[in-house]
């Protein structure tokens, strides 16, 4: 994980425990960065979907396009 998104997930784990009233505890980071994780996950799926509908990415046997049952779009 780079230094940038460390730095943006303590100020987000920091911003929501100041609403909370308690001190961030390690769990909160993890929780945080697992977050962070599946939203990359899905950003990926997304744009190899993008990419195989433009006719720049091929599937390979058995592959199945997950970022097609996504509704949100990614820019």
């Amino acid at each position: 994980m780079s230094k940038g998104i460390k730095y943006y997930l303590k100020q987000q784990i920091n911003l929501k425990m100041t609403t909370n009233n308690r001190k961030p505890t390690a769990a909160d980071f993890m929780l945080a960065e697992l977050d962070d994780e599946k939203n990359r996950v899905r950003r990926l799926h997304v744009e190899r979907a993008r990419l195989f509908l433009a006719g720049r990415y091929e599937l390979e046997e058995g592959e199945i396009l997950i970022g097609l049952e996504y509704d949100e779009t990614y820019e």
